[in-house]
């Protein structure tokens, strides 16, 4: 009678928040969080790097919580997820396990995290990407068709790291375009790790086998797309085919734009060598030859 009326209080206490439901019963499961090279941030800390989560430095908003633009003591600009909605909460979880073990040029960093604590809001702090989402770049801004695939390539490369990944394959199963960070540089890289899962190893062996392709057209890529969004797994190729596909395609854009290049100034050089004659074919400019008629020569006729 006594453990009911303890539960009872608790989950009164706990309802008082609004959510309606407990961070603590929606990781019950969860183990500790990982501290090894992530910074634990304290609430201040955080309120302090965003001016008190000021709404002039929203980056963004998702269905897990908002993305304030933020800066260390350090002077570090860092993006922190503040967390508010408590069914997320597992996701924070889950995010902050798989990140922690991950590192790879084409992958979010996650610089740390905060824990919320009873009644408050857990963060996450990562790099901060200044060229924004992908999908910006797509329908807002302009991307010429050799960045789309430099893009495309960043991406399958972060995804081969993650399907390779010596613990199991990890899957993100939440690839869009939101979710792709471009770097100030122009890299891509991979972001929100809520839904992803790291699977056991084990299973069939895929092979990677390099394969040839045609050149970077528009329906060659197009054709790859399709092969990845296969309904069964073993029509699809695996993420390094994909990684190397793609590298070939920028490789054969690169010695075709370099070709290209080369044939401009060979085409350029004859017609300024046409364009400029021989000085010793030049007519003479003495008065003797300028005043000098010049009799065309009469029609040779052959017998």
């Amino acid at each position: 009678m006594a453990i009911v009326t303890i539960r009872r209080r608790r989950r009164t206490a706990m309802a008082g928040d609004g959510e309606g439901e407990s961070d603590d019963e929606s990781v019950a499961s969860v183990p500790p969080l990982p501290r090894e090279g992530l910074y634990i941030f304290t609430k201040s800390e955080l309120k302090q790097a965003t001016n008190g989560y000021d709404e002039k430095l929203l980056l963004g908003s998702g269905g897990a919580g908002k993305v304030y633009l933020g800066r260390l003591p350090s002077g570090q600009r860092v993006a922190i997820k503040k967390i508010y909605r408590s069914k997320k909460v597992a996701e924070f979880y889950a995010e902050v396990a798989v990140l922690a073990k991950l590192r790879h040029r084409n992958l979010t960093t996650l610089v740390g995290y905060c824990l919320g604590g009873r009644g408050g809001h857990h963060a996450l702090v990562y790099e901060y990407l200044a060229g924004g989402n992908l999908w910006r770049a797509l329908f807002q801004g302009e991307l010429p068709w050799l960045r789309r695939l430099q893009v495309a390539a960043d991406v399958a490369q972060g995804l081969a790291y993650l399907h390779g990944f010596r613990e199991g394959a990890v899957v993100h199963r939440d690839v869009k375009p939101t979710n792709v960070l471009l770097s100030e540089s122009g890299t891509a890289k991979l972001s929100d790790f809520g839904v992803s899962r790291i699977m056991p190893e084990g299973g069939t062996h895929v092979s990677t086998e390099v394969r040839g392709t045609r050149g970077p057209t528009v329906r060659a890529v197009f054709a790859l797309a399709c092969r990845c969004v296969r309904p069964y797994k073993h029509e699809r190729p695996a993420m390094g085919e994909v990684l190397a596909e793609l590298k070939a395609m920028l490789a054969d854009y690169a010695a075709r734009a370099d070709g290209d290049a080369d044939r401009s100034s060979a085409t350029m050089a004859t017609s300024s060598s046409a364009a400029t004659p021989d000085r010793a074919s030049l007519p003479s400019t003495s008065s003797s030859a300028a005043n000098t008629e010049v009799v065309p020569a009469a029609p040779r006729h052959d017998s």
